[in-house]
């Protein structure tokens, strides 16, 4: 499945249901496209967030399924003289608030590798979700 969406309220549900689609057709188990959507919605909105957002600008999703492990790919236009190629997990209190910060942590959870990289002006975040077929 490949996705160009504008970068704004309703991408990720959006991409979610182009992957549900996409890998309800493949015969994958229930639990591991769960995991998967998860994933997906998990980067878009973090795409979002971090990078340029409104409807001129856009987030690129992938989601290919091979060798027993699931690939999703998420990039977005960045913000110029922001951009990271270091994921970490928030700090909590000193300003920062409570309820935010729990996706990078859900994404690493279900997933085998994520990386992060630059590629031109965008941040390109992929990540290997290990099927296991009965998860």
């Amino acid at each position: 499945m490949r996705a160009t969406l504008p970068a704004g309220p309703g991408a990720a549900q959006e991409a979610r249901a182009l992957a549900r689609a996409s890998l309800c057709a493949t015969g994958m188990g229930e639990d591991d496209v769960n995991a998967t959507l998860m994933v997906v919605h998990e980067l878009v909105e973090n795409a979002i967030q971090h990078g340029l957002h409104g409807p001129e600008h856009e987030v690129r999703v992938e989601c290919d399924a091979a060798d027993g492990a699931l690939r999703v790919r998420v990039a977005n236009d960045s913000l110029p003289g922001v951009v990271t190629t270091h994921w970490s997990h928030p700090p909590t209190g000193h300003g920062h608030p409570l309820g935010r910060g729990r996706g990078l942590r859900i994404v690493t959870s279900l997933c085998s590798s994520v990386e992060v990289e630059l590629v031109g002006p965008s941040v390109v975040v992929t990540a290997t979700v290990a099927t296991t077929g009965d998860r």
